[in-house]
């Protein structure tokens, strides 16, 4: 990573090293997480304690199986009694370690370029599909992919929690098998 830099890709080794680094907190959420960086963090988990470690990852097996994590990695984290949150639909990632923080290219178009803006999406719950409305996000310029942070996804994950009766409005939604 270039030195200043507020945005830059970092390979796993990099990663690693950035998190070994943090003298007060590491912040990272990701689609999957690698060894190296696992490893590093249950290290720094131990040397500052592992509540001062906060780890979001999309969880969805087609995000393993397309290499974006290890599985082992997520066990290691487990393991070093860091609490690892379940953030569905990650494309990018964020680590936050120090006072720095990173972010990769887009996931899909290897873009580094992103706006924020506000979007809609539609989760699935159980067996029923929820539409959030303006949602904060971070969008690829060039392809749109979107990305949302912890502290949304979090958000995000509550209010879908709270259930149907808390609802803003229902609407008509159409289903399309392919």
């Amino acid at each position: 990573m270039s030195p200043g830099a507020l945005v830059s890709h970092l390979g796993s080794q990099d990663m690693a090293d950035m998190t070994g680094a943090a003298k007060r907190s590491v912040s990272y959420t990701s689609p999957g997480i690698h060894v190296n960086p696992a490893q590093a963090m249950a290290e720094v988990a131990a040397r500052l304690g592992a509540e001062m470690l906060t780890v979001g990852l999309d969880f969805d097996d087609c995000a393993m199986r397309m290499g974006y994590g290890d599985i082992s990695a997520v066990k290691r984290l487990r393991d070093a009694g860091i609490s690892v949150r379940s953030t569905p639909g990650l494309c990018t990632a964020l680590l936050r370690g120090k006072e720095k923080v990173s972010m990769h290219k887009c996931e899909i178009c290897r873009r580094r370029e992103f706006r924020q803006e506000e979007v809609d999406d539609v989760f699935r719950v159980g067996n029923r599909h929820v539409l959030v409305e303006h949602i904060p996000a971070t969008v690829c310029v060039q392809c749109g992919e979107r990305s949302f942070d912890a502290a949304t996804a979090e958000g995000i994950r509550k209010k879908l929690n709270e259930g149907e009766q808390r609802s803003d409005r229902k609407v008509e939604l159409e289903v399309f098998a392919y």
